[in-house]
């Protein structure tokens, strides 16, 4: 679908920000996402308190009501890290018939070291650092697959979440795209690679220096 005509379609994309952020973290990609005809909704929790349970249940009640709304046709979501985790929760647990496609930036889908490293000192205050641990037996390893469209974007210098950890059965595409766990949110040829999933259900060519021709904007398959 081209952007024309995206610019003229009624379809959604929910942007979900990750732990320790806000709305504000995630207000770039958005208004890039409107800018390109998306009409997209910069979507906010309480990142820090609460379980991911409660934040998937707040993504849910959007989900439902934009599944009721006659003007959406199509629910399609971005989410930065553990923002993938409560949009698998929130699908898992409910069935919604217009959600079409999901990209994953940085997704700690097998859990983060990071994660399980803080949750020994602050995860009485923060409790979804104990669910996103990468123990076998954690709340995130012991979710569902989802059964949708899945583009997963990882970045090649995470330092919170490594690339292995990324990956999801029965994804659709993947892509490593040098960037770090963070920058993935601003990046230029990691929003290239977002609208190219939601437009087309697949990432770009992986070519080095496709976008720009200049030094760090390397794209490699995985």
């Amino acid at each position: 679908m081209d952007q024309r005509n995206w610019e003229k379609s009624r379809d959604k994309v929910i942007v979900v920000h990750g732990l320790a952020a806000s709305t504000w973290v995630t207000s770039l990609l958005a208004s890039r996402l409107r800018n390109h005809g998306f009409n997209a909704i910069n979507w906010g929790y309480p990142a820090v308190r609460g379980k991911i349970e409660q934040h998937a249940r707040r993504l849910s009640t959007l989900l439902r009501d934009l599944e009721r709304d006659s003007k959406t046709d199509a629910i399609n979501l971005v989410a930065h890290s553990m923002g993938g985790i409560i949009t698998r929760l929130a699908l898992a647990t409910n069935e919604f018939t217009k959600v079409r496609r999901i990209v994953m930036l940085g997704p700690p889908n097998a859990g983060s070291p990071v994660a399980t490293k803080l949750s020994r000192y602050v995860g009485s205050i923060c409790p979804a650092l104990r669910q996103l641990s990468d123990d076998a037996e954690s709340f995130v390893n012991m979710l569902p697959s989802l059964h949708h469209e899945v583009g997963i974007i990882a970045a090649s210098r995470d330092r919170v979440v490594p690339i292995d950890n990324t990956h999801l059965k029965n994804q659709t595409d993947h892509v490593v795209v040098d960037s770090g766990h963070n920058g993935l949110l601003f990046r230029r040829p990691v929003f290239r690679q977002i609208c190219g999933f939601l437009r087309n259900g697949q990432f770009l060519p992986r070519t080095l220096n496709v976008f720009s021709g200049t030094p760090g904007e390397e794209i490699s398959a995985a």
